[in-house]
Formats: C-alpha cells, structure tokens, sequence
C-alpha cells in the first residue's frame, strides 16, 4: 500500500503552503511513523524532510536566542533601576545643596552672625522647603520671620559706633549701669534678652570701664 505522503504534509501544512513551526515537530512524528528517510526515494519529499529538520533547528535556534534576550532584558532593567535610583538621589543631594545656601542667604538678610550659620543650617529640617523659578526659596518672608523668632539671639550689630566722648548724652536723660544691662530675675535668667543686652552696650559703650 503507497504511503500518501502528500496527504501528511498537508494535513500540516498551512493555507500558504508552509508548515507553521507549531506544526513542525507533528509533521516530522508523521512522517517517521509512516516511513523511514532512508526509503523516501522521490525528491520532493526528501526536500520537505531537509525543510523540516531546517524549521527544528531554525526553532531551536529562536527559542535559545529569546532565553538569553530574557536574560539580557533581566540585566538591563535592574542596571536600569539601579541607575535611574542613584541619578534621582544625586539630583536631591543637589537640590538640598541649593536650598541649603539659599537659605544660608536670608540668614544673612536677617542679621544673624555668620560665624552661626553652619550651626543653623545643621539645626535646620529643610523638608518642604522648594526654589522658585528665580532659585530663590519659596515663601521667603515667612521663613525670614521664623528666623527672627527661632534664632534672634544670634543677630549681630549692624550700629556704627562712635567716638567715645567723656560724658555721652542720654536722650531719655536715664542712666544705666552694668548691672543693669546684666540683671537677673530670682531663677537666674537675664531679664534683658541677647540683642536688648547688645543694644543697651552700642547705646552706652562707657558702661563697659565701669
């Protein structure tokens, strides 16, 4: 009885005339199931074998190539991942850094001495702080009154003093005397605060050789 190999391969093959690579390893079980190769003597058919091993070795090839694209894809997105994250935390370094001195530029507006800046800045929460367009802070005037509210004390001097003369004029006609500026109340506190104290000595520098 002839083998209908014609039958075989149509029956997996597709509209156009190829087999699909689903269908490859079918085709094959079918075709060796019903012959071997070695008794396949026309040449069609031995070509739709040499076709068949092709498409086994073309898939096998493909399915190896997408398992080490998988693989690749793996590497590449967490590298991906890795870099994306030091790069955002790069930019918030960068970007606390400008607040940072932008802020270190309204301790400056205020008054406060220089020489406590650094103490400030480290004393200093800086969340939700943000620049404009301009790279100044936002809501700077309340940050300013914060300022003065928070670290007042540490305000230096801006008066001009000058040149002692022997018997300074009073414009209120009071006098006032060391102890005075350096008085305490009964827990030891001083009743006159940082920049009252530094006020009173600009305004009455003939205090201190008393």
């Amino acid at each position: 009885m002839a083998i209908d190999f014609e039958a075989i391969i149509n029956k997996q093959a597709g509209e156009d005339g190829n087999i699909p690579a689903a269908n490859v390893s079918k085709l094959a079980s079918a075709l060796s199931s019903a012959v071997g190769r070695e008794f396949v003597a026309k040449e069609r058919y031995n070509a739709k074998l040499d076709e068949v091993e092709t498409l086994k070795s073309e898939k096998q090839t493909a399915e190896d190539n997408a398992t080490t694209a998988g693989k690749w894809k793996d590497k590449y997105d967490k590298e991906h991942a890795a870099f994306e994250a030091y790069k955002s935390d790069a930019e918030a370094k960068a970007t606390l850094a400008e607040v940072k001195a932008a802020y270190k530029k309204l301790l400056g507006e205020v008054g406060i001495d220089p020489k406590r800046h650094d103490v400030v800045i480290k004393a200093t929460a800086f969340d939700g702080m943000k620049l404009d367009a301009e790279g100044k802070l936002e809501k700077a005037d309340e940050l300013k009154k914060q300022i003065e509210t928070d670290w007042g004390d540490f305000k230096v001097s801006t008066r001009v003093q000058g040149r002692k003369v022997e018997t300074p004029p009073h414009n209120d006609g009071a006098t006032m005397t060391k102890a005075d500026i350096y008085a305490k109340d009964d827990k030891g506190r001083y009743k006159m605060s940082t920049a009252e104290r530094q006020k009173a000595l600009a305004e009455h520098p003939e205090i201190m050789n008393t």
